[in-house]
């Protein structure tokens, strides 16, 4: 039998009959009548509020933690681009200084960025189960390799010259540091927003569970009181698991 593990139209109609018995005194006799006690009801009502406010909640992280996904995806490939950009051009300036018979030191550093990159598409590549968590680790690694570069482009000091005539200036290769180092942040806070959502949803569950519990133990007697009331009786019928009106729940 399948149980409910958040907030729906179930817990909502059973916290709503709770409520209406609390309410109305002459129906509150007729449950009172038949061994109940206002705590039960009081504990059923008490659950589905805390049921729908947890929801709420669970929805709300939902929509903040999706919009975060968002902009690190939309960063992440605008840094990527600019990134790869770069490197485009790095691979013409180291070539051109290999001929130029360059220091063997710093043509070294140059390809060092260049077979990074290289490196990096392997490590990057998803692993078989397409974890959630293993897409926001590579997302990471990606950032920080990128930040890494712009870093040690930054160092180079004898590339800058051959770099700029070709467009890649100090102030790019520091917009790109400055926008890998921002990406980090941003993902900061998309982890965030999922340890949010996810400590709604085992809140939420919980509030579901726990009206669960509490509607099991007096069931009965609402049952016992429909047959006394078709004013509970009715109410009762929009309470059950849908797919079991015919039978107890």
């Amino acid at each position: 039998m399948p149980e409910f593990v958040s907030y729906h139209s179930t817990v909502s109609n059973r916290g709503a009959l709770a409520e209406h018995l609390l309410r109305e005194p002459e129906l509150l006799a007729v449950f009172e009548g038949v061994g109940g006690r206002r705590e039960d009801l009081e504990a059923i009502a008490e659950a589905g509020k805390q049921a729908a406010l947890l929801s709420m909640a669970r929805f709300e992280a939902t929509s903040q933690r999706m919009t975060a996904v968002t902009r690190v995806k939309t960063a992440l490939a605008e840094l990527q681009r600019e990134h790869k950009a770069i490197l485009a051009v790095l691979r013409v300036v180291a070539h051109e200084l290999e001929r130029a018979g360059a220091p063997n030191e710093l043509l070294a550093q140059a390809q060092g960025v260049l077979e990074d990159q290289r490196a990096r598409r392997v490590r990057a590549q998803p692993d078989a189960s397409g974890a959630r968590s293993h897409r926001g680790h590579a997302r990471e690694v990606i950032r920080l390799e990128i930040e890494k570069d712009a870093l040690s482009l930054l160092e180079l000091v004898e590339l800058h010259a051959a770099l700029a005539r070709r467009c890649v200036t100090v102030a790019r290769l520091e917009a790109l540091r400055q926008a890998a180092d921002a990406l980090g942040g941003q993902q900061a806070l998309r982890a965030a927003s999922e340890g949010k959502r996810q400590s709604s949803v085992a809140a939420e569950r919980g509030a579901v569970k726990e009206q669960k519990q509490a509607w099991s133990l007096c069931y009965r007697l609402l049952r016992l009181a429909a047959r006394k009331d078709a004013r509970i009786d009715a109410m009762l019928s929009e309470a059950v698991r849908p797919r079991r009106r015919s039978r107890r729940d």
